[in-house]
């Protein structure tokens, strides 16, 4: 976790209550040094700091902020974070903080149809999985502004709150995820619209983020990139934006790219592969396909993300 507090008073509140939650609190200098495989962290702010968000996510690393504030001075725009007044709201901070170790990753595709949506769903099974250390259940996102996921998993008739049910709706609840569509253990929300600014739902967040087209990084970068020409040099320009990204390699049929190649051209090797899917369009015919069901070989190499990256996906938040 880092901090740019400079007001003595919060700043001795939030030490406090940073060592309740039993995490490390780094003072920010442009020469702070982050632990190794740091895929995002928490800024905690008493005044706008897009200087620091810039040069954080420069490095790859995936920024949630957190203002405190102790009312008496003008934050500034701080944009989607969480503000809490202290020291009144101390407790609520610390509950925020520790809700925050789970992990909230975010998928991106180097191009489009790069199978986000279909990566999406078999890494949210993933970190659901108890077997791989999760708790039993995990939060799907539509974040791309297209609305597939209902058909992807056959939900298209399964009642439930979607995205456009949520107009104006700033939190997301725990409480809430019983009024969502549920395929297996995931809990679904989906459909078109803004995705509600705060998910305090204490459990694993996966959004499908949809094409990678620049901007801020929400959460843990994941990138599909496939192993085909266009796929592998549009990954290595989105990783020279957000290197921090974890980069699943997308086998494709009919693609005559030299696995090798395909390493050269992105530049760096991949996290996990993930191997073409001779069934995948045929069990999503017939609703097959999602948690619970069959994730296939999506499912085989989000399982080997959440495992390589176990340490990072945590909530990767230092």
């Amino acid at each position: 976790m880092v901090t740019t507090v400079t007001t003595p008073a919060l700043v001795e509140e939030i030490t406090l209550i940073v060592a309740v939650t039993g995490r490390e609190l780094i003072t920010w200098d442009p020469d702070a040094s982050l632990s190794e495989g740091t895929g995002s962290v928490i800024l905690l702010q008493d005044a706008a700091s897009p200087g620091v968000v810039a040069d954080l996510t420069a490095r790859g690393v995936a920024v949630r902020t957190v203002t405190v504030t102790d009312g008496t001075g003008d934050v500034g725009e701080v944009g989607e974070g969480r503000v809490f007044y202290l020291p009144g709201q101390a407790t609520d901070l610390a509950a925020h903080l520790g809700a925050a170790d789970h992990p909230d990753v975010a998928v991106y595709g180097a191009v489009g149809g790069a199978g986000t949506t279909t990566f999406a769903a078999a890494l949210a099974e993933a970190l659901a999985d108890p077997a791989l250390g999760g708790d039993g259940q995990a939060l799907l996102v539509e974040a791309s502004g297209h609305s597939a996921f209902d058909h992807l998993l056959g939900l298209e008739n399964t009642a439930g709150r979607r995205l456009p049910d949520l107009a104006g709706t700033s939190t997301l609840t725990a409480a809430m995820l019983r009024d969502l569509p549920w395929s297996g253990d995931v809990a679904v929300l989906s459909g078109t619209g803004p995705v509600p600014d705060y998910l305090d739902t204490a459990m694993p967040v996966v959004r499908d983020s949809g094409r990678w087209s620049g901007g801020e990084v929400t959460g843990r970068p994941v990138l599909v990139v496939p192993a085909t020409v266009p796929g592998a040099l549009a990954g290595r320009a989105a990783l020279a934006r957000i290197p921090g990204a974890a980069v699943v390699l997308r086998g494709m049929p009919r693609s005559d790219l030299e696995w090798n190649d395909a390493l050269t051209l992105l530049g760096r090797a991949p996290e996990v592969t993930w191997d073409d899917d001779p069934f995948l369009t045929a069990e999503t015919d017939r609703g097959d396909f999602g948690p619970g069901q069959s994730t296939g070989t999506a499912g085989t190499a989000a399982a080997r993300l959440v495992t390589a990256l176990a340490d990072s996906l945590d909530g990767g938040n230092s």
